[in-house]
């Protein structure tokens, strides 16, 4: 007898079935057993038959959001297995070890083959593997019975039979730093591909291998839309032939890309690519600094025909330096961060010109800081930033022209120069806004300008505001206390605020203030996201304990006050009820609303 679990919605089948309910996540969710054996299965009657028409079947596990109900599923029968693995697998990663342990046992400490795969075990395998969409491979846990081992890998390649291993995969991720392991990604290949990403190996490579295994890449994967290259280098060689894969995918429509990666050569491949629509940092890897301190490359009009998303890592003033050409009026969302000194009134040019090149644009990131980059900037000679570096309301006015503009964040070293008349001033102006991140963790933690009542700007003059994040003084008395706007009628969409370094003195005094203004969802982020530079007399760590203090009581707070409101709605809609039956025996007309 096999069992199955199902989600199902107003479905009762009595001889079929045993059904119950349950509450999870404030939602009713109904499960229904279903029981059936092979040998009965002819002597379905028409209700029964229902779970053996593959289209139905379909379609109700398509409803199925938990895993583990997917796989209870999958050991039903074949028919269902083949049908269940479809959707278990759609959108989801396969674990290597648990797919890989099909061809050949495994021991627990260790991700090796106890021994050779044979036919048996590739037969089995096969009968999984065509369902695999997407699997990652990685080494960067460095845990040995999640990493494949060398020896795994070379018995793959030995005993594989010819065709694709993993035929419906359509997303390859291969993150090792060995160079060992690096190249064994090949026998994963095949047409079919449409993702990948692939870490540099950061130990000693010959440009003839890695060439060789850039060429596999274009020739086993030639409908390649999205690519992501990990790791760093500082051999000039292994740019150059990074650049030559870069020119040889046509059909490239997403690419991420290291730190310093975007030099002048490679965004003049980039502008070339004629799908081409995000443009991505990734931050798994760095090269040299030096090679993207000079950006001018040649563009015009039909350059990036279709770019929508820009991240990139250059000195500011070089983007407004180059070709006015350059193609931003049809960008959405622009990632830039600064790697040098950038004064207050470079700033204020850059975001001009940013705002006059792109009108449409829906999210906007600028990083300001320097010192996260974590490189040697021999224009430093100290960590004290000039006072024309600080960043003022003035700089930020151009972006008021943005008025599609739903996200922005900007970083800074310094806390930006915001008064509370001046986040007022944000916040009537980007009503639109769904994400605000104004610099919660500056790199030196000074005195904050802001109270706790800058909060209710944002709350205030933004419906649709899901995340706030700003850099506070929590132990001064809130400003504008008096106009602090009550949920549910504002902010009933926040589900994050960030607080970042800020400073807070009275935990209780703080959740108090916060609670009758934000949705039970919301949570106070308590990891930081950068590093910071710890002064003397400044608790930065005990600061995060009560941030984290405060998230812990604010759950409960607003838990309470809507179960109190819930019992307060119920007994007056009970005393609505009487009024009306009473005047109804009185004959009276029923009492208005």
């Amino acid at each position: 007898m096999h069992v199955s679990l199902l989600k199902c919605s107003g479905l009762s089948t009595p001889q079929l079935a045993q059904s119950w309910g349950r509450r999870r996540k404030q939602q009713q969710i109904y499960y229904i057993f279903i029981f059936t054996t092979k040998s009965r299965v002819d002597n379905m009657d028409s209700r029964q038959r229902v779970f053996s028409t593959p289209e139905l079947l379909r379609y109700i596990l398509s409803f199925v959001e938990d895993r583990y109900a997917l796989a209870a599923s999958a050991r039903v029968c074949t028919s269902w297995s083949d049908i269940t693995l479809e959707n278990l697998w759609r959108d989801h990663p396969v674990q290597p070890r648990a797919l890989l342990s099909i061809l050949s046992p495994m021991p627990e400490h260790r991700m090796a083959f106890s021994a050779l795969p044979n036919s048996a075990g590739w037969a089995r395998f096969f009968r999984y593997a065509r369902h695999v969409r997407h699997i990652a491979f990685s080494d960067v846990l460095k845990l040995p019975h999640e990493s494949p081992s060398h020896d795994l890998l070379k018995y793959m390649v030995l005993t594989r039979p010819p065709g694709p291993i993993l035929p419906s995969l359509s997303s390859l991720i291969w993150d090792f730093a060995d160079t060992n392991l690096s190249f064994y990604a090949i026998m994963f290949m095949h047409a079919s591909i449409r993702s990948f990403t692939w870490r540099l190996p950061s130990g000693p490579l010959s440009a003839k291998a890695l060439s060789s295994f850039l060429d596999n890449v274009v020739w086993r994967m030639p409908n390649l839309t999205a690519f992501e290259l990990r790791g760093g280098s500082s051999v000039r060689e292994d740019r150059d032939e990074l650049l030559k894969l870069l020119s040889k995918l046509p059909k490239l429509v997403k690419v991420g890309l290291p730190f310093f990666f975007f030099t002048t050569e490679v965004a003049q491949v980039l502008s070339e690519l004629p799908s081409l629509e995000s443009i991505c940092l990734c931050k798994h890897g760095y090269f040299p600094i030096q090679d993207v301190k000079q950006l001018h490359p040649t563009l015009h009009d039909t350059s990036f025909p279709c770019l929508k998303e820009l991240e990139m890592a250059i000195h500011l003033p070089q983007l407004h330096g180059v070709d006015t050409a350059w193609p931003l009026h049809n960008l959405t969302k622009l990632h830039l961060q600064e790697i040098g000194n950038l004064t207050s009134d470079m700033a204020l040019t850059m975001i001009t010109y940013v705002c006059s090149q792109c009108p449409a644009l829906e999210s906007l990131s600028l990083e300001l800081r320097v010192h996260e980059l974590h490189v040697p900037n021999e224009d430093d000679e100290d960590d004290d930033l000039d006072p024309s570096q600080e960043i003022d309301i003035e700089a930020i006015r151009p972006l008021f022209e943005l008025r599609s503009l739903k996200h922005l964040s900007i970083s800074h070293d310094r806390q930006l120069c915001l008064s509370h008349e001046d986040i007022e001033t944000i916040a009537h102006s980007f009503k639109a806004l769904k994400t605000v991140i104004l610099n919660p963790e500056p790199f030196f933690t000074d005195q904050a300008i802001l109270s706790l009542g800058a909060l209710t700007s944002f709350i205030r003059h933004c419906p649709d505001i899901e995340e706030i994040g700003l850099y506070i003084d929590g132990s001064q008395p809130p400003f504008d206390i008096w106009d602090m706007p009550a949920y549910p009628k504002s902010g009933r969409y926040l589900k994050t605020l960030q607080f970042g370094t800020s400073y807070i003195r009275d935990v209780y005094s703080v959740a108090k203030y916060l609670c009758p203004m934000i949705p039970s969802q919301c949570i106070i982020a308590p990891e930081y996201l950068y590093t910071v530079r710890i002064d003397p007399g400044w608790s930065v760590g005990d600061c995060r304990d009560r941030w984290n203090q405060v998230g812990e009581i604010l759950s409960l707070l607003t838990a309470t006050r809507d179960e109190e409101r819930e019992k307060t709605r119920l007994l007056q809609s009970e005393v609505d009820s009487l009024r009306l039956q009473f005047a109804l025996i009185r004959g009276a007309p029923a009492p208005g609303p």
